[in-house]
């Protein structure tokens, strides 16, 4: 495997892992009983998959929905043994600090507990791959 097969396979799992991370927003919402749609969102830089949920979630379903795709991500980084994919869903985790434009101690909380738990992880060597 050359160079160029190498990034073009972090490419592609990069933009998969972004869709899943999209319709992980997009189930939770629809499974919480909010109206939700799928599109293909501009941020200035490059086209991306986006969610937008009609009626404002509140409480407990604003976080469910809001941070589903990092339990995911957890979920990577514990039972999946390849270094791509293991690499991706750690250098994602940050984006939990623009879930929630509101309320930053809030994310901060999340994103800090999160990093715990994988440090928890790492630390224990806890992996469910054979």
């Amino acid at each position: 495997m050359n160079l160029a097969d190498i990034i073009l396979a972090a490419m592609m799992s990069a933009l998969l892992y972004s869709i899943v991370h999209e319709l992980i927003h997009y189930i939770a919402a629809l499974t919480l009983g909010y109206s939700a749609r799928l599109y293909i969102a501009s941020d200035g830089i490059l086209p991306s998959p986006a969610v937008e949920i009609e009626n404002e979630p509140q409480g407990i379903n604003k976080a469910i929905i809001l941070y589903s795709p990092y339990i995911f991500n957890l979920a990577v980084l514990v039972i999946v043994n390849t270094v791509p994919l293991r690499l991706i869903a750690l250098l994602t985790l940050p984006n939990i600090l623009l879930e929630e434009r509101r309320s930053i101690l809030r994310t901060t909380i999340a994103a800090v507990g999160i990093a715990m738990l994988i440090l928890f992880i790492e630390k224990n060597d806890i992996s469910m791959s054979y």
